[in-house]
């Protein structure tokens, strides 16, 4: 993503926050990733006179979809909140299940742990972290989304290769009407970054982005 910018294309930084934890950085396993936005949607209802009147609906759900190349069923031992760690498996992010000792081992379960996911495009080439700073002289967007879950893990070896097809969704908003979806971007021209993201600790804090 270097030289002039024209649009966003090739690679991007993908971090999943489990809550209470540090970011796991999933790109080195991703092939794509899909935000399918939930819709706000409207209807229009008929009256007397032959007109319309608005009726506006609750604001849909957000589904991302990502396919994954992992190697483990998960990573060993999660980091710290604020810190950071290459993502390696996805089944323990699924279930709230952290082991740190080889081998492995993941059991599904009634646990369920709110993540924030954030996906960051960027020219700042020193970036590591979807939910990190950016250079003031560089171009970034980032879409980010809190309070939801990882709902699926599908595994298949239809093209002789094993991939997990994951689905994580989201509310448009928390219990506590917070916003869960959150959206920024800036340029060189600019000459301003993007801050970091304040560690996810909690589901339902007043704060899940800033």
């Amino acid at each position: 993503m270097a030289g002039i910018l024209s649009a966003w294309t090739e690679t991007c930084l993908v971090s999943i926050e489990p809550e209470g934890y540090g970011a796991l950085l999933f790109q080195a396993m991703a092939e794509t990733i899909d935000p399918d936005f939930g819709e706000k949607g409207v209807e229009y209802i008929p009256i007397l006179s032959g007109g319309r009147v608005t009726k506006y609906l609750p604001q849909e759900d957000t589904t991302i979809t990502m396919e994954l190349y992992p190697l483990e069923v998960g990573t060993a031992g999660w980091p710290a909140a604020g810190a950071t760690g290459t993502a390696t498996g996805v089944f323990d992010v699924m279930d709230g299940a952290v082991d740190t000792t080889q081998p492995l081992a993941v059991s599904m379960d009634h646990t369920r742990l709110p993540i924030r996911l954030s996906i960051l495009w960027t020219n700042d080439t020193s970036a590591t972290n979807a939910a990190g700073i950016t250079a003031s002289t560089k171009d970034a967007i980032r879409m980010s989304w809190a309070d939801g879950f990882l709902t699926a893990v599908k595994p298949s070896y239809t093209d002789g290769i094993l991939k997990m097809t994951v689905t994580c969704k989201f509310p448009a908003y928390n219990k506590n009407n917070t916003c869960c979806s959150f959206f920024e971007s800036t340029t060189a021209a600019a000459g301003t970054s993007l801050t970091a993201l304040t560690t996810y600790a909690a589901a339902g804090q007043t704060t899940l982005f800033k």
